[in-house]
């Protein structure tokens, strides 16, 4: 009887957090990685792929990505799949989008969503009160979304408002990126 489902032969393997780098086969059962070593048995497995020329390496994340309707779209589950992407950060959503296309051409990633700030989209001009950051955060946190996006390179709010958006999401407990950029200095990064 087979002591593995699957064995992966000839791999280069590359696991950082055990520092494990080189040619090796790595044998998974019960969807979990059993054993690394240096050329195992074969009929020790109920399949076995040679993947000689390949790296065998934990699954990719990927901060800075987009795949919602408008931006990403259909097909960015299945690129991101491919290039060995398991678990990925959507830094804009809006998170119904990114839920519902994964729900059709999802590719079993793991995806959190963060919403921008956007003037005359999300929030009413380039200076939010805090009442409207903190409805924002709010609706964005009951969505299921992690955080929110500063769009200072393309859609600025002004210096204090940048600072209270910041400051609204930190108590909230919420994740912040920054676009760099703001109504005073802005940026084309």
């Amino acid at each position: 009887m087979a002591r593995y489902d699957v064995i992966l032969k000839n791999g280069l393997v590359v696991d950082p957090t055990s520092g494990r780098e080189g040619i090796m086969d790595l044998a998974i059962e019960g969807g979990k990685i059993a054993a690394i070593e240096p050329d195992m048995d074969p009929t020790q497995s109920r399949e076995v792929f040679d993947v000689k020329g390949m790296c065998v390496l934990p699954g990719i994340v990927d901060l800075h990505m987009h795949a919602s309707a408008w931006l990403g779209g259909k097909a960015s589950h299945k690129m991101l799949a491919a290039a060995g992407v398991t678990t990925a950060l959507d830094m804009s959503g809006p998170t119904d989008s990114v839920l519902e296309i994964a729900k059709d051409n999802g590719a079993g990633l793991n995806i959190a969503t963060i919403i921008y700030v956007r003037p005359g989209h999300t929030v009413k001009d380039e200076e939010p009160t805090n009442a409207e950051l903190q409805n924002l955060v709010d609706k964005t946190l009951s969505q299921g979304s992690i955080g929110l996006k500063l769009l200072g390179g393309h859609y600025p709010l002004t210096p204090d408002a940048t600072a209270r958006a910041i400051a609204v999401a930190n108590q909230n407990k919420a994740y912040v990126a920054f676009h760099a950029g703001t109504k005073s200095n802005g940026s084309n990064i």
